[in-house]
């Protein structure tokens, strides 16, 4: 999670954007272990399952019948308050939105999903 931070505050400097503050790390940091639950979940055996059967589909060599479920009402699976953003900084709430509709979307509809064993970053 650390080096995941770094990386961040490596590519705000790089393109001249202001340091992240204290309160978005303690956020991203904390915030219920969003990146740390995340990687746990990527990091599945069943993970590795689901991308193989996604590249003998791609390939043509359909093993089983692949389900994915892309479109979701976010605004309306919001019952118990677990997709909303705590952070105030416009690019770094989309980091957070993105990590918390992956995690619910596994926790609550995995059926074919695949997470992969990183977490991506939006250009600056």
């Amino acid at each position: 999670m650390r080096s995941i931070i770094r990386d961040i505050i490596y590519e705000m400097r790089k393109y001249g954007r202001k340091p992240i503050c204290k309160s978005v790390k303690r956020i991203l940091r904390s915030c219920g272990g969003l990146a740390t639950k995340y990687m746990e979940y990527a990091s599945l055996p069943i993970q590795q399952e689901k991308r193989e059967l996604w590249r003998s589909l791609n390939n043509l060599h359909m093993q089983k019948p692949m389900l994915a479920i892309d479109q979701m009402p976010w605004e309306e699976l919001d019952v118990d308050g677990s997709l909303v953003c705590r952070v105030e900084d416009p690019y770094f709430r989309q980091v957070e939105q993105n990590l918390r509709q992956l995690i619910y979307k596994w926790e609550h509809l995995p059926v074919d999903m695949v997470l992969l064993p990183y977490i991506l970053i939006p250009r600056i």
